[in-house]
């Protein structure tokens, strides 16, 4: 009978052991991913009064994170200031937008530092690049970088 008391001993022992859960490590979620795609758009902005004052382009960000932006010229003139927006593309073609649903910046200036960010799931996003009421006819040309996950 002893050999199986011990036996028995050992098992819960064992057992007791096996479910201890007093581990330190926590759940919590990973930080958003770093920018590690650069992706540099050009075109041209039309002004409001001709047109609808805006240009955007389609980017896709395959995991959560951070995206910059910066406006990297625009112009002429090169002091002009103009609005930035970040969505989600809606609508078919030829009627497709690009609501402001993440955020916008305006009035922004061309130059090196990032002027806007947002974190973001993985999905396809646009930025849009528009009038804010300053762009005299023809319209000016721009080039805008987005840095992605």
């Amino acid at each position: 009978m002893k050999p199986v008391l011990s036996c028995a001993l050992a098992l819960v022992a064992l057992t007791a052991t096996a479910c201890n859960n007093s581990s330190t490590s926590s759940t919590t979620a990973p930080p958003p991913a770093a920018p590690a795609i650069t992706e540099t758009f050009t075109g041209a902005v039309p002004a409001l009064d001709t047109h609808n004052g805006s240009d955007f382009h389609n980017f896709t960000v395959t995991q959560a994170g951070t995206v910059n932006i910066t406006l990297n010229a625009a112009g002429p003139p090169a002091t002009i200031q103009i609005g930035i927006g970040i969505g989600q593309p809606t609508g078919s073609p030829p009627t497709v937008t690009c609501p402001h649903t993440f955020g916008f910046v305006a009035p922004v200036s061309a130059g090196p530092n990032v002027i806007g960010s947002a974190t973001l799931n993985a999905a396809t996003y646009c930025i849009d690049v528009y009038d804010i009421g300053n762009v005299a006819p023809p319209g000016i040309t721009y080039s805008v970088t987005v840095a992605h996950p």
